[in-house]
This record gives C-alpha cells, sequence and structure tokens, in this order.
C-alpha cells in the first residue's frame, strides 16, 4: 500500500492511476442508470419537484418573488445535493473499493475521489439547470460575476472530497457514523438557508444561522455571483478558505495514519 509521504508525491501517485478511477466513475454512472429511461435526467427530478413545491409554498404564503427566488432553490439544491452526498455516500467509499482495496496497491484516496467525481457530474447538471433558470428569470446582468464561481466550485470540490475521505474512514472505525450523519445532514438542511430566503431568516431574528453557518457561507460563494452579479463577501471567503483547509489537512493525515492498517478494521 503506498504510504502519502508528501501530498505532491501523493498526488503524482493518484494522477498515475487516472484511468483506474476514470473507469470506475464511468461504470458507477452506467450502472446507477442502467436501462433507465431519463438516464442522467433522473438527477434533475429531484431538484425541479422541490424547487417547484418550494415556489407554490413560499411565493403564496411568505408573499416572495418567484423569479427571484426559483434560481435561488435550484442553487441552494445544487449545493446541498453535493455536499450531503460526499458525507453519505462517503461513509461507504471505502467499503465500495474493499475489493481493490484488498487486491491492488493503490492510494486509499482515489475511492472518496471516485464517489466524489461521479456526485459532481450530478452537480454539473444541476447547476447548469441553475444557470439557465438564473438567465431565463433574470437576465445576463449578473454574469460578469460569473467567473467567480469558478474558485468557488474548485474549493467546493476539495471539500467535498476531504469530507468523503474523512467519513470513509470513520465508519470504518465505527460503523455507526453513517446513521448518524444521515441525522446530523438532515438537521443542517433545515438549519440552513436551502430553500429559505437570508432575508427572511434575518427578520426572525436568526441571522445567526447565516453568519456563522459554514453551510451558509459556501452557499454564499455560489449565490453571490450567480443571483446578485458580485464577488462573495470577504468573510464568506475566509470562512471557507479555512473550513477547506482544515477538512484537507485532516483527511490527509488520516490517510497518512492509516493508509497501510485500514483494510485490517474492514
Amino acid at each position: 500500500m503506498n504510504h502519502p509521504d508528501t501530498l505532491v508525491s501523493y498526488g503524482a501517485s493518484i494522477w498515475q492511476r487516472r484511468y483506474f478511477w476514470g473507469s470506475m466513475v464511468l461504470l458507477d454512472l452506467r450502472n446507477r442508470y442502467k436501462r433507465s429511461i431519463l438516464g442522467l435526467g433522473w438527477t434533475l427530478a429531484n431538484p425541479l419537484a422541490m424547487t417547484f413545491v418550494l415556489c407554490v409554498v413560499f411565493c403564496s404564503v411568505f408573499g416572495v418573488n418567484i423569479r427571484d427566488y426559483a434560481p435561488f432553490v435550484l442553487s441552494g439544491m445544487a449545493f446541498w445535493n453535493y455536499l450531503n452526498g460526499s458525507v453519505i455516500e462517503g461513509c461507504q467509499c471505502l467499503y465500495a473499493g474493499e475489493a481493490y482495496i484488498r487486491s491492488s496497491p493503490a492510494p486509499l484516496a482515489i475511492y472518496p475521489l471516485r464517489q466524489t467525481l461521479g456526485l459532481t457530474v450530478h452537480f454539473a447538471a444541476i447547476f447548469s439547470l441553475t444557470l439557465i433558470v438564473t438567465i431565463l428569470c433574470r437576465g445576463f446582468g449578473t454574469m460578469w460575476a460569473w467567473p467567480c464561481l469558478i474558485p468557488a466550485v474548485v474549493m467546493l470540490f476539495l471539500m467535498c472530497w476531504s469530507l468523503a475521505t474523512i467519513f470513509g474512514f470513520a465508519n470504518v472505525f465505527c460503523p455507526d457514523v453513517q446513521h448518524l450523519s444521515s441525522i446530523a445532514m438532515q438537521l443542517l438542511f433545515y438549519l440552513s438557508p436551502v430553500f429559505c430566503p437570508v432575508e427572511l431568516l434575518r427578520s426572525r431574528g436568526l441571522g445567526v444561522l447565516v453568519d456563522w453557518n459554514p453551510i451558509a457561507q459556501f452557499m454564499e460563494l455560489i449565490r453571490a455571483p450567480l443571483l446578485e452579479g458580485r464577488p462573495p463577501t470577504l468573510w464568506a471567503i475566509g470562512l471557507t478558505s479555512f473550513i477547506t483547509l482544515l477538512t484537507m489537512t485532516t483527511a490527509y493525515r488520516l490517510l497518512r495514519k492509516y493508509e497501510r492498517t485500514v483494510i485490517f478494521r474492514m
């Protein structure tokens, strides 16, 4: 089993096996939509249905503007599905690759990478739909700020890969993690402005769920340039950068410590 002596050499080892983990990602996608009529279109079914229901509720009960609210919800669902999948599916990433781990001395990081890349395809599909809906609802006025989305998406990918790694190891050492994380993510969904407008939370005295919530700040990285045509706030950039660096460091330390021994726990 490879030991991640340095980050650069470990990254190079992962890249050398790109055809291996790339093939696994394609195989996962094919198996997921095998004999399906809509195929990848099913990825869009859930966020579209949720957006429709929430638009009906919030527009009728709270009087929000549907042209502003629909892109808001879709962008939140795109982010949340990506984050939630990284945690929930990440719990099983090492078990899903157990046969390969036992037979091949490949870096363990490729197995959470496999899960994350599959989720990235789904995120890209939902986010592309969000861009289209944003243009239809708000026009092209915010497009000048859209280049700010590139570093935001890169940071989001690195964080999700790191989270999948962390929860993959955690679930091997404590199988209850997969159940606890499912409950925790459900709670976080309702404690974060995924579908509830930020202004509505602040007006109810719940601004703390926005200002000190890392999930809300990650959504700020996406929503600020996408919906408001401005760069994210410095607070959002600083907090999300710190969280991403922390998760990456934790994932790398787990790899350094348990790369060679985790197989004996499975």
